[in-house]
C-alpha cells in the first residue's frame, strides 16, 4: 500500500509508522529532508523536491529534484535532476 504526502509533517509520520511505500507529491517550492530506512521505497512526483540522507533510495518523476547526502540512491525519469554527495548514485 502507499501513503501520498505533501509536507515534511506527513512524510515524518509516514516514515515513523513504518510505511514501505511513500509518494512525495509536493507543491513546488516546498523542500522535504527525507531520511529512510533502505526497505522503504520513496517516490518524488511533479515538481517535488527533497534532499535525501543516510541510506535514503528514492525514485524521481516528473520534474522532481534531489540532493543526495551519504550512501543514498535514486533513479531518474523524465526531465528530474540530482545533485549527488558522498558516496551516493
Amino acid at each position: 500500500m502507499s501513503t501520498t504526502v505533501t509536507n515534511q509533517q506527513e512524510l515524518n509520520a509516514a516514515i515513523e509508522a513504518g510505511e514501505e511505500h511513500i509518494i512525495i507529491n509536493s507543491p513546488h517550492g516546498v523542500w522535504l529532508d527525507v531520511s529512510t530506512p533502505p526497505t522503504t521505497e520513496v517516490e518524488l512526483w511533479g515538481s517535488s523536491t527533497a534532499t535525501l540522507r543516510g541510506s535514503s533510495t528514492a525514485t524521481l518523476r516528473g520534474s522532481s529534484t534531489a540532493t543526495l547526502w551519504g550512501s543514498s540512491t535514486a533513479t531518474l525519469w523524465e526531465s528530474s535532476t540530482a545533485t549527488l554527495r558522498g558516496s551516493s548514485t
